[in-house]
């Protein structure tokens, strides 16, 4: 079900005109008509032949989406769809019914079998927004969190868990119940669940507490050794605030480091080598997601309920790895 022009919200208008090399300059209004003006024109193109006619939908269980809302699949080639089109269809294996059949599921634990057993690793946990107008449509929510990650932790072999040291998440968008639920079910000892620096120092600038934020900054660049990193972590946790609340929330994040340092010195990569926990945050997976919210075209609440808005993602994923070239799934297609 395409989705009519009037529930565009602006970036969406600005990334379809983009896509088309037309111009984005004017109001709201003018770039509707803007882009209504070139899908006729499209339209007419391809109904007399002079432009290839659409591509064929993806689609699973009855979900389907199409692929040329894409502007950047749109403009490739045969050959490059090809490729494009290998990397969906190992991706789709994964695809399965919620377990309420609500929707469709996906998640690769595959690749977490392939890691390195002598290098250290976070699972990082986010709820992002794809769009909020006309609809809300988030990538993951707080209780699919949990029960995802179950599915995922009981197919993980049980001797790579170790290589897992932490968990980083927001802890207010966690449903703690339900990860307690998670170490019943698994079995496995659950890795240390830290607080994610990005979201706590937006916390603190939203607190007005610059102390705070600057202790935060401090801890991520400092260089921890094995032998003083319990004086160091004293040292860091001197917030001097006056915002009690701030100071609670940043000593919560420190009291969840020494466990973590532990569990990297453990490994080869890091054994007797003094650690800097920079890359402990969710940086990256924000910046995947902002890109989703860029990319990703609108579609209607109903195709987006029923699944389509995943196997969108699971397109856009397919493009984002495009540059990584040959990926070990695609041999089993």
């Amino acid at each position: 079900m395409e989705l009519p022009l009037s529930d565009f919200n602006l970036r969406d208008l600005v990334r379809e005109l983009c896509g088309r090399n037309l111009s984005t300059e004017g109001t709201k209004i003018e770039l509707q008509n803007r882009l209504m003006e070139a899908r006729n024109e499209e339209a007419d193109a391809q109904a007399q032949g002079f432009i290839r006619p659409g591509r064929a939908p993806i689609s699973k269980f009855g979900v389907s989406v199409q692929p040329d809302d894409f502007a950047e699949i749109k403009s490739m080639n045969d050959n490059e769809y090809d490729v494009f089109s290998g990397k969906v269809r190992w991706r789709l294996r994964r695809v399965h019914r919620a377990f309420n059949n609500d929707g469709l599921e996906y998640y690769n634990p595959d690749v977490l079998h392939r890691i390195d057993r002598s290098n250290t690793y976070s699972l990082n946990v986010g709820e992002h927004w794809v769009r909020k107008e006309p609809y809300i449509h988030k990538l993951i929510t707080k209780e699919d969190v949990c029960r995802v990650m179950v599915n995922i932790m009981l197919e993980i072999e049980g001797n790579s868990m170790q290589n897992f040291v932490a968990i980083v998440a927001a802890k207010n968008k966690l449903n703690m119940a339900a990860f307690k639920e998670l170490f019943m079910v698994s079995g496995s000892e659950l890795p240390q669940i830290v607080n994610d620096t990005c979201h706590l120092s937006k916390v603190f600038q939203s607190m007005f507490c610059a102390k705070s934020a600057q202790c935060l900054a401090r801890m991520e660049y400092e260089l921890f050794h094995q032998s003083t990193y319990m004086d160091q972590l004293q040292r860091l946790s001197q917030n001097f605030a006056q915002n009690v609340d701030a100071q609670a929330l940043f000593r919560l994040y420190i009291s969840s480091i020494p466990t973590v340092l532990v569990d990297m010195w453990k490994t080869e990569e890091h054994h007797d080598r003094p650690i800097c926990l920079g890359l402990l945050n969710n940086d990256r997976l924000n910046c995947y997601c902002a890109q989703v919210q860029n990319e990703v075209p609108p579609i209607s609440l109903e195709d987006c309920t029923a699944g389509g808005g995943l196997l969108q993602l699971i397109m856009f994923d397919a493009l984002w790895c495009l540059a990584d070239g040959y990926e070990a799934e695609e041999i089993y297609v």
